[in-house]
């Protein structure tokens, strides 16, 4: 089973639990920039990993993604 979520600014971190690895990526600005993080970012990284597999929900295979919107730890409602 694999993790990603953002850890610092403009990186990917890529943890799989069956390797026991870690991977460290950098995102491009761009990526960054379209994605805005958050929300759109996941929905980004869920298709890139899952396109044209079919994957059972509760399989080790499926994709664990965790990410912090821009306006996290700011004072903005719902952030």
């Amino acid at each position: 089973m694999s993790q990603s979520g953002t850890g610092q600014y403009g990186k990917l971190i890529h943890v799989d639990l069956g390797s026991e690895t870690v991977e460290v990526k950098k995102i491009g600005s761009g990526d960054a920039r379209n994605w805005l993080c958050g929300r759109a970012m996941n929905v980004a990284l869920l298709y890139q990993y899952l396109h044209g597999r079919k994957i059972d929900p509760l399989s080790p295979d499926n994709p664990l993604i965790f990410s912090a919107g821009l306006l996290v730890g700011s004072s903005a409602p719902s952030s």
